[in-house]
């Protein structure tokens, strides 16, 4: 809405009200034209289709402002011809060049189909619909704009073509600057070195942050522009996540999740919650990856909050969880092993964890060594929050074991002895009582309480009734063994692996990586061995342990490196793309690369502008640039 308004304020101003009204009729047909496509071939309409149809929105009132700009400076001519041949003759005097510029801008947008994986699925539609909606807005501007212009604008309306005022202060400025540039080598030299010099300390407020003295950890540097994937966004939930060690009763657990409970209640900003303890609660976008579906037992908890409207508090729900932190890690640390996250809904695709290390190698015993040694690195690193594994504590167990010779000879079998060990541990029907007032029979169940079922004491008072008819204790048949629970063993393309995962609070993702990376390549484990890391490069690597231990990463660092990679790729393509269109109309080398002089020009006020507004470069950026490539050629 605001950006049909403003467009119909810039062409009021310039053009006039009737000529503002034209335009603004085309945007519902061009729309209406977009959505028919993503009805006929299957984009849904969600947050990435608005976002295409409103980045384009500028781009696709451009041919019918374009059209009715020339068909109102050619009604002048009105006394010498006939209206509808003035109309067309206008319309067909800007047709190649925009035909040109609008096929320009569909290729450097179609160009993103090259984006793979999950995040080509999620900028799909960007890839989709803006080609559909300048193409729409092509076919409107020849078909409805030429009409109405026709129909509703009078020859008196129009403007002398060779009306052209040297005197007023626009004119004589621009004058004023490139007078000197065209006659002077010295000064445009000098210009072309203050434009370089503009673009390289451009390009250094993303990059200074890795190869500055001081290293590529802790705060960015100022002027720096953080390098993120998407940015986060402001909402009206988040959920906490907590995890005990795996031997801890429900009742620890209830206490814990009671406690945050108590912390998220005295936040005037919390309007409710809900928690569910011994299991995870409903499975949102956030669970996907996270495995929370797997997720059940006595040492796991969860708790949904709702907070107040946004639009009605002071604060985001980025800085109030940035508050909450530093209380919730107190409450941890009065539970040793334990870890509580304050997990905020994100912006693209579903990670298992922001920050991600994956340890592959043979010996789980050297796995779990090594993810406590990874965590301790991870706990270290400037703005590394909330670090977990999936190393799982040391369970201990009981196991009961059947003598099966002294079974034998004390005439009970194998199976007598399993079928009492199973009532003692989940309980037993032992019969069925009728009552008269009841309509269904009330089932009479045996079951000893969790605290006595490994008690010796308990197995003696237990007799089982041998052939002969005679009793037998069951703990002179059994014996008990304490001993530890089997740990899990995971696995990713056919290689053992173990995960040490993170979020972060005050860096960006790619920094905290590096900072971990270069304290732990190399890292000695003993015995003549080192930790490896790699799967930091352009292409992603698939783990090999032939030559030792190996740590890659993966988590929002992946997918970022992934999506960059491949929207270069885009617009490389789309450069060339625009560069053999170029040529193909102007029938010549040069020209097409002055039309292109333009491209890099933009990269000036990129890096900048995000400065500027406090704005993380991301991968949305990265469509706008590609998207400028297209606009400043147009």
């Amino acid at each position: 809405g605001i950006a049909i308004i403003s467009v119909f304020l810039v062409i009021v101003l310039f053009l006039g009200f009737k000529e503002a009204m034209i335009v603004g009729i085309t945007v519902p047909f061009i729309l209406a034209i977009t959505l028919g496509a993503d009805y006929l071939f299957g984009p849904t309409i969600n947050r990435v289709t608005l976002f295409a149809l409103i980045l384009s929105l500028g781009l696709l009132v451009d041919s019918a402002i374009v059209v009715i700009e020339n068909i109102h400076r050619r009604y002048k001519d009105l006394w010498l011809k006939e209206k509808v041949d003035v109309t067309v003759t206008a319309t067909n005097e800007i047709g190649n060049p925009t035909n040109l510029a609008t096929l320009a801008v569909m290729l450097v947008f179609g160009s993103l189909m090259v984006v793979t994986d999950m995040a080509g699925q999620y900028f799909y539609p960007i890839a989709f619909n803006v080609p559909i909606a300048m193409l729409a807005s092509l076919l409107v501007a020849y078909i409805v704009t030429p009409w109405a212009a026709n129909r509703w604008l009078q020859p008196e309306e129009g403007e002398d073509l060779e009306s052209h005022n040297s005197e007023d202060k626009l004119h004589k400025f621009y004058y004023k600057v490139i007078t000197p540039l065209l006659d002077n080598r010295c000064y445009r030299y000098m210009s072309i070195l203050i434009i370089l010099v503009m673009i390289v300390l451009s390009i250094l407020q993303p990059a200074w942050q890795f190869v500055r003295p001081a290293g590529v950890g802790g705060p960015i540097s100022a002027g720096g522009v953080a390098l993120v994937f998407l940015p986060k966004d402001n909402k009206n939930t988040f959920n906490v996540t907590i995890d005990m060690p795996e031997f801890t009763p429900v009742e620890i657990t209830d206490q814990v999740t009671r406690e945050v409970g108590s912390v998220l209640r005295d936040n005037q900003y919390v309007l409710n919650y809900q928690s569910w303890v011994g299991q995870t609660g409903v499975i949102d976008f956030n669970g996907l990856l996270k495995g929370a579906s797997n997720k059940k037992g006595a040492y796991v908890a969860e708790v949904r909050v709702n907070l107040t409207d946004k639009k009605t508090r002071d604060i985001n729900s980025i800085d109030l969880v940035a508050q909450l932190r530093p209380v919730m890690e107190s409450i941890q640390q009065r539970y040793p092993g334990s870890v509580i996250q304050l997990v905020e809904d994100l912006p693209g695709p579903p990670l298992r964890s922001t920050v991600l290390a994956e340890i592959y190698g043979k010996d789980p015993e050297k796995l779990q060594e090594i993810s406590a040694k990874v965590s301790e690195v991870f706990k270290d690193t400037y703005g590394v929050i909330e670090t977990h594994d999936s190393e799982v504590a040391d369970v201990p167990q009981f196991r009961i074991v059947v003598d099966k010779e002294k079974a034998a000879l004390s005439g009970v079998s194998v199976a007598q002895v399993a079928q009492a060990l199973r009532r003692m541990v989940a309980g037993g029907e032992m019969g069925r009582l009728h009552i008269s007032q009841e309509k269904k029979i009330v089932p009479i169940r045996l079951h000893i309480p969790y605290k006595h079922q490994v008690d010796p004491l308990l197995l003696s008072s237990i007799y089982l009734t041998n052939k002969q008819g005679k009793k037998v204790p069951l703990s002179e048949l059994t014996e008990v063994v304490k001993d530890t629970q089997d740990r899990p063993i995971l696995h990713k393309d056919f290689e053992r692996v173990t995960y040490v995962g993170a979020e972060l609070s005050h860096s960006a993702p790619v920094y905290a990586v590096m900072d971990i990376d270069q304290r732990l390549d190399n890292m000695p484990l003993g015995e003549g061995e080192v930790l490896t890391t790699g799967n930091l490069q352009l292409q992603s690597i698939t783990p090999d342990t032939i030559d030792g231990y190996q740590l890659l990463w993966d988590g929002e660092i992946r997918l970022t490196l992934d999506v960059f990679r491949d929207m270069l790729g885009a617009l490389g393509i789309a450069l060339v793309f625009i560069y053999l269109l170029l040529v193909g109309y102007y029938a010549s080398f040069r020209i097409s690369l002055i039309a292109m002089s333009a491209i890099p020009l933009g990269l000036v006020g990129v890096f900048p502008g995000h400065w500027l507004m406090g704005e993380p470069f991301t991968s949305t950026s990265m469509i706008g640039v590609i998207a400028l490539a297209g606009v400043v050629v147009r």
